[in-house]
């Protein structure tokens, strides 16, 4: 009997009996095989028909093909190359490599450190480094590099050299004027001087503005001059008279004031300092053959005498300190005394014939008396003393860096903080006026007066 090729049904021929159990065998094949194809087909899953809503032949880019999120594989592509920029910008030589670039980078960065760390060995070769040391570690070893001298140590004197100039530089001299007060400048640096009589402003090329006769060629004189932070000028005569000159009137006479104190005697305006809104005037007078000294405190707006102090002696220094205090020295004793004209501080000097009170930044005390320049702290202490009549007999300027200028009748001479005589020159005398903002130095004389700028004194290290 024949059979099927793919499952081997049975097949009887036309002359085969037909047997009921050859009919039964094929139902049972083919239930089987049945069965088979309708568990596989149930595994079978629809063909896609269609990509982000496109249908037919499909054609995918990386903008149509979505991942995780919302965004498409070329929005996240595009983010990624932001965030890593752009390779050409590289400034390494490989540009198409990030592991190729970030290496030569590193190659780079090391060589850099290694040439520092060689470097800074050859300055000091007691540093703590190595080609191996860390960036903080170099970073603290350059603050211990030694690269030559530092403050406070010691050069030689053959291993330095003087360059510059190292002399005074006369400027000009006016000798017209018998010069009877001190000299002052004002914040444009113009000079004011007086014969006696008449008061003049001249600029710093020496050139007249203006003069006004405030005193008498034939008895009273001007004697004192000062000036305000407002350039408003103040000035006492010999008659007993303090005047305030305002700087918006070109000589105006704002003010002016006769002091006898109780004392209808001969008065003579012997200084004038300035402190905030105040003046202090000392002046003598004499009374049936005694000279006596007082100590006037003034409003600067007014002229009126706010109190007045009389130190029973013939002569007396002031000065006011960096704190606005009034200091006076007479009889042996430095005092300094309050806004109130009380005495806040006694200090007792054994020393004559003072010539001039300053302070220092620091408040110390400068003075200069009899052939010595002494330096105090604000108590009385001593700090330095120099001896030595021609830098010691005149008066003072303290500048910024606390060095001081001290203007003897032959010197000028410059001493450090530290007491030390820097230099010294013949000059004109010791009336002196420094100009705060250029520093050129004015002299006045019985000639008239000199103006000479500084010595731009410098140092070269040769050694």
């Amino acid at each position: 009997m024949k059979t099927t090729g793919n499952y081997g049904l049975k097949k009887p021929d036309g002359n085969d009996v037909v047997n009921i159990d050859d009919l039964n065998y094929n139902s049972d094949v083919i239930d089987r095989k049945l069965k088979e194809v309708e568990n596989k087909a149930s595994n079978i899953k629809v063909p896609v028909t269609s990509v982000n809503g496109k249908t037919g032949n499909v054609v995918l880019t990386a903008d149509n093909i979505k991942v995780e999120g919302s965004k498409s594989l070329k929005s996240q592509f595009d983010d990624m190359t932001t965030s890593i920029g752009n390779k050409s910008s590289l400034k390494t030589s490989n540009k198409t490599n990030l592991v190729n670039a970030i290496n030569e980078l590193f190659t780079s960065g090391n060589n850099v450190k290694s040439n520092t760390v060689d470097a800074l060995l050859r300055l000091d070769d007691s540093l703590q480094l190595s080609r191996n040391s860390n960036w903080s570690e170099i970073i603290k070893q350059i603050a211990n590099v030694e690269t030559g001298y530092g403050v406070g140590d010691i050069i030689e004197p053959n291993n330095i050299e003087i360059v510059g100039d190292n002399v005074f530089k006369h400027a000009w001299n006016r000798e017209d004027v018998d010069l009877n007060a001190d000299i002052i400048i004002d914040s444009d640096s113009n000079i004011y001087f007086s014969d006696g009589s008449t008061l003049f402003e001249m600029s710093k090329e020496g050139k007249d503005i203006w003069k006004s006769e405030y005193g008498y060629k034939s008895y009273w004189r001007i004697t004192k001059l000062a000036i305000d932070k407002n350039d408003n000028i103040y000035y006492g005569n010999d008659d007993g008279t303090v005047s305030k000159i305002s700087s918006t009137d070109l000589g105006g006479r704002a003010w002016y004031k006769y002091i006898n104190f109780g004392h209808y005697c001969d008065w003579y305006i012997d200084d004038i300092l300035i402190s905030k809104s105040y003046l202090y005037v000392t002046g003598y007078y004499h009374e049936d053959g005694v000279k006596d000294q007082l100590i006037l405190k003034m409003d600067i707006d007014d002229g009126n005498i706010i109190w007045g102090l009389q130190p029973n002696c013939s002569w007396l220094e002031i000065a006011i300190d960096n704190e606005g205090f009034l200091w006076y020295y007479n009889n042996d004793f430095l005092r300094k005394i309050s806004n109130d004209g009380e005495t806040i501080l006694e200090i007792p000097l054994a020393i004559e014939d003072s010539e001039e009170i300053a302070f220092d930044k620091q408040n110390n005390i400068i003075m200069s008396y009899s052939s010595n320049i002494v330096k105090m702290s604000c108590d009385g202490k001593q700090i330095w003393r120099i001896i030595n009549y021609d830098v010691a007999d005149g008066s003072l300027y303290v500048d910024n860096n606390n060095d001081i200028l001290t203007f003897s009748l032959n010197k000028t001479s410059k001493i450090s903080s530290k007491g030390n005589i820097d230099w010294s020159y013949r000059s004109w005398g010791k009336n002196a006026t420094v100009d705060e903002k250029s520093k050129d130095i004015y002299f006045g004389h019985m000639y008239g007066i000199t103006k000479v700028i500084l010595p731009k004194i410098k140092y070269k290290i040769v050694k």
